[in-house]
């Protein structure tokens, strides 16, 4: 189960930084060359210190919508399946994943979302998504999916024009995008397993769909387990 930490590690790196923009980034700059100025004079004082904060902060990050704590993540039990990935094939158009489940602690600009509800705190699917069009076809793919878990919660990440995830869009020709999907949960829930339905992506065809006749290959079902952060450390 090494691979599926790295795996894990590697997607949150990626949520961590896919959302910021340019001038974030030019901000960010600015405030990171200030504090390795600050950094340098304190690891050289005290270097075991650093590092041990280090392997504290492994597991969190944060972005737009606040800090981000790991608590663990799902996986397939299916053998075609690579760990810690989910791959769909839609006749051309792929979805690869990852799921994995996370404390937040809310920016105030995330408690005014109407999912949040006011709440400093979140628990939460993290769902990191990497789609890619191999056809030659336009395809919009709106993210309509829901989740059921095993303590009998359904919930629905954002789709369409609502959603978060920047993977949600209209793919015109051979293209790629990654995003994710924040879904919140019940307060300290921990299913022990989930059963997520994603729906084809449609064609594109005169700048509109067929909803009934225009699908891209089937709506796909299946689970994932769940895999604490000790328990995929031990392995």
């Amino acid at each position: 189960m090494k691979k599926l930490l790295f795996v894990l590690l590697l997607s949150l790196f990626l949520v961590a930084c896919g959302n910021e923009s340019d001038a974030e980034s030019g901000k960010e700059e600015q405030k990171e060359d200030q504090k390795a100025e600050n950094d340098n004079t304190e690891e050289a004082n005290n270097e075991t210190e650093e590092n041990e904060t280090i392997e504290e902060d492994e597991y969190s990050f944060e972005n737009e919508y606040g800090t981000f704590d790991l608590v663990g993540m799902y996986y397939s039990e299916d053998e075609d399946q690579e760990p810690g990935f989910y791959k769909i094939d839609f006749d051309g158009f792929l979805l690869n994943m990852t799921v994995s489940l996370v404390d937040i602690e809310l920016s105030e600009e995330a408690q005014w979302e109407e999912r949040f509800a006011g709440k400093e705190h979140s628990r939460a699917l993290l769902i990191f998504t990497e789609a890619e069009n191999t056809t030659d076809m336009e395809i919009d793919f709106n993210g309509t999916s829901h989740i059921v878990t095993s303590d009998k919660q359904q919930v629905y990440p954002e789709y369409g024009i609502m959603s978060e995830n920047e993977a949600v869009m209209t793919y015109h020709g051979q293209v790629m995008q990654e995003g994710y999907f924040i879904v919140p949960l019940k307060d300290d829930s921990l299913p022990e397993s989930i059963n997520l339905t994603f729906e084809a992506p449609y064609e594109v065809i005169n700048g509109g769909v067929d909803p009934i006749n225009g699908k891209v290959g089937e709506d796909t079902e299946f689970e994932m387990i769940f895999m604490s952060k000790e328990e995929m450390e031990e392995q």
